[in-house]
């Protein structure tokens, strides 16, 4: 467990001024020899005309399915702060009469139930001193509807129970989410729910803002990023700031006719992105990068660090002045002119009060 998140310097800070390192795919640790409703028609076709075969292809597809080796409760123990649950309702059905009923988290195929996942969380904000923020996403909902999705929310409530952020704003203080750093507690966003968060404990994921660049090489997936960083922030949502790289079929294809030349699972490609992210981190600190800093393989990312760095250095710029209109009046705006060496009272101002764009902390 990392203890940065709440420091008497970030209380008054809201989840708007901070970076959180977070896990992309974060369930992918286990997944099943079951295609999750709605995945890649074409994938599913080749690796059940290969079952017929006597070819067992699903070792493959779940070596492009993982992101993450270890646990929920590991990656939080590790310093992450931000989980990505993909669900999905699985029932059995005529092309896979053996699969399992109910929620799951899926990549491509099935990984472990819901309720699982959501115990992991729960251990962690029990076990975890007073003062941890963690923000969990659940998305896509495939092969769902209105029952099945009422039965979610009543999980999610179940199995977070008090540690459920309501009877607040998503975007107060730290300390108040906290209660003083007494609690810890969990942001729950869902996707197609418009429910009040402040009652419910569950709330939309359309506070969120930043999607993933859906690119399998780095330049242009950081050429992505590096327009989200320049554009988002300071609109009163949550940023997101993925650093992951998507495969596709052809990527698959490659590696199993070449293996010796192309990548043969999703964790060659992560090592290129997360080698990476560290030099192209530095380069932008006078940015913010999203208020959830995702990746892949988070055990050898080195997003917890520049979370860390970017949080303490968040500290000392005036708030009321990060990016947040067209009108260029913030921060951000004022070093891309270059102000921070600027003459006079408005050189003096910026650079009293944008310590952390000016490189001055």
């Amino acid at each position: 467990m990392h203890d940065i998140w709440q420091p008497a310097a970030l209380a008054n800070k809201t989840l708007l001024d901070i970076t959180l390192p977070g896990t992309h795919d974060s369930a992918t640790f286990t997944l099943q020899d079951h295609f999750a409703p709605g995945s890649n028609a074409l994938l599913e076709d080749i690796v059940r005309l290969a079952d017929k075969l006597g070819i067992n292809a699903y070792p493959l597809v779940i070596a492009w399915a993982t992101a993450q080796n270890i646990t929920l409760k590991q990656q939080l123990d590790a310093g992450a702060r931000f989980i990505d649950l993909r669900a999905c309702w699985s029932e059995p059905s005529e092309a896979d009469p053996s699969a399992p009923t109910g929620w799951h988290t899926f990549h491509m195929v099935l990984g472990l139930p819901i309720a699982e996942l959501l115990d992991q969380i729960a251990a962690f904000l029990d076990e975890a001193p007073g003062g941890e923020v963690v923000v969990v996403e659940v998305t896509h909902l495939l092969g769902s509807n209105a029952t099945t999705q009422a039965q979610l929310r009543a999980l999610l409530e179940a199995k977070l129970g008090d540690h459920l952020v309501r009877g607040m704003q998503f975007n107060a203080t730290l300390q108040a989410l906290t209660q003083g750093a007494t609690k810890s507690r969990v942001l729950v966003l869902l996707e197609d729910w418009d429910g009040d968060g402040s009652s419910t404990g569950l709330w939309p994921d359309a506070l969120i803002r930043g999607e993933y660049a859906n690119q399998d090489n780095v330049p242009k997936m950081a050429e992505w990023d590096q327009g989200l960083i320049e554009t988002l922030g300071g609109t009163g949502h949550i940023f997101r700031l993925w650093w992951t790289l998507t495969e596709n079929v052809d990527d698959i294809v490659a590696g199993v006719l070449d293996p010796s030349k192309y990548p043969t699972k999703l964790f060659d490609l992560v090592r290129l992105a997360n080698a990476q992210l560290a030099g192209w981190a530095a380069a932008n600190r006078n940015y913010t990068l999203g208020n959830l800093l995702v990746v892949d393989d988070f055990e050898n990312s080195p997003a917890l660090e520049i979370a860390v760095a970017d949080a303490l250095r968040n500290c000392l710029d005036d708030p009321q002045l990060r990016a947040r209109s067209p009108s260029g009046d913030d921060c951000r705006s004022w070093g891309i002119a270059g102000d921070c060496a600027a003459s006079g009272s408005h050189g003096d101002f910026v650079r009293a009060h944008c310590r952390r764009t000016c490189l001055q902390c």
